[in-house]
C-alpha cells in the first residue's frame, strides 16, 4: 500500500505544481463482495475491485479511479436509484472526473476507458445543484452521456428531500432517462426514508416504481427494500444487509423476495 500512497502523492503534487494542503493521503483499495440469495435457492456472488487515488491538492478538481466493474451500470443516471439484482459484469476500466463549481451549480466531466472483450470509451457531463428552503431541499440534476457501444443519452432528475429530524430524512424520487441506441425512455418514481442512528449505524427504506417505453410505455417493476448499514471499522470494514421484494410485470407482479449481503474491505 505504501507504493499507492507514494504514487498518489507524487501525481498530486506534480499536477498541482506545488503542495497546497497538508492533509493525510486517503488513497484506498476497496474490495466489494456482493452475495445475493433469491427465491428458489438462487445464489450469486460478484466480487469486484475499486482503486481510488486521493489527491488532496486537487480533490476539488480531479478524481482518478480504477475499477473492475462498469461504473455506468452501477452508478450513473437511472441506475443509481434502481436495485441491481444482477451481479456486476467483469469490466476493467479507468476514469478521470473533473469538477468545477459554476455559481450554485456543481459540474462534473468524466471520461472513461474500459475493456470487456473489446476497448470501449464513454463520457459523462453532470450538472447538479441543491436549493434549500427550511427543511425542504430541491435537488435538480442533468446528465449528458455517451458510450461507444450504446450511443448517447440524457438523464434528468428533480428529487425533493425533506428533513424530518436531525436523524431522519424523507426523499421523493422523480427521474427520467433516454438513450438513443435502443430508443428507450426509463423513469423512476418513488420514496426513500433514511434514519441515521449515529456515525456507524444507518437504515434506509425505499419503494421505487420503474417504467420504460419498450414496446409501449408501461410500469415494469416495483422494488420494496430495506437496507441496514454498519461501518464495523470505519474506512476498513463496512457491510450492509438488504432484504427486498421485487414486483415485476414479467412475473405478473408476483413478489420475488431475496436477500443482498454486501461487504467492503478497504485498504
Amino acid at each position: 500500500m505504501f507504493c499507492i500512497y507514494s504514487g498518489a502523492a507524487s501525481i498530486d503534487v506534480y499536477v498541482a505544481n506545488k503542495r497546497l494542503v497538508d492533509v493525510e493521503n486517503r488513497s484506498s483499495i476497496t474490495i466489494h463482495n456482493a452475495y445475493r440469495i433469491a427465491e428458489r435457492g438462487e445464489r450469486r456472488y460478484s466480487p469486484h475491485l475499486g482503486v481510488k487515488l486521493h489527491l488532496p491538492n486537487l480533490q476539488e478538481k480531479l478524481q482518478l479511479r480504477f475499477t473492475s466493474y462498469d461504473e455506468d451500470v452501477e452508478e450513473r443516471g437511472i441506475n443509481e436509484n434502481r436495485y441491481q439484482q444482477a451481479p456486476a459484469t467483469r469490466n476493467y476500466g479507468t476514469s478521470l472526473a473533473i469538477f468545477e463549481q459554476l455559481g450554485s451549480v456543481k459540474t462534473e466531466f468524466r471520461p472513461r476507458v474500459e475493456f470487456n472483450k473489446e476497448l470501449l470509451t464513454s463520457y459523462l457531463f453532470k450538472f447538479s445543484s441543491d436549493a434549500e428552503h427550511g427543511a425542504l431541499t430541491v435537488k435538480p440534476e442533468l446528465q449528458l452521456f455517451a458510450r461507444s457501444d450504446t450511443g448517447t443519452g440524457e438523464f434528468v432528475a428533480v428529487d425533493l428531500e425533506y428533513k424530518l429530524s436531525p436523524q431522519d430524512k424523507l426523499e421523493l424520487i422523480n427521474e427520467q432517462q433516454y438513450t438513443d441506441g435502443d430508443n428507450t425512455t426509463r423513469t423512476n418514481q418513488g420514496v426513500r426514508w433514511e434514519h441515521t442512528y449515529d456515525e456507524i449505524f444507518s437504515q434506509e427504506q425505499a419503494l421505487i416504481f420503474e417504467s420504460n417505453n419498450r414496446p409501449t410505455y408501461h410500469h415494469e417493476r416495483a422494488v420494496l427494500s430495506t437496507t441496514f448499514r454498519h461501518r464495523f471499522r470505519r474506512n476498513i470494514l463496512h457491510y450492509s444487509v438488504t432484504p427486498y421484494a421485487a414486483f415485476a410485470k414479467s412475473q405478473n407482479f408476483h413478489p420475488a423476495t431475496g436477500l443482498d449481503l454486501r461487504l467492503e474491505i478497504i485498504f
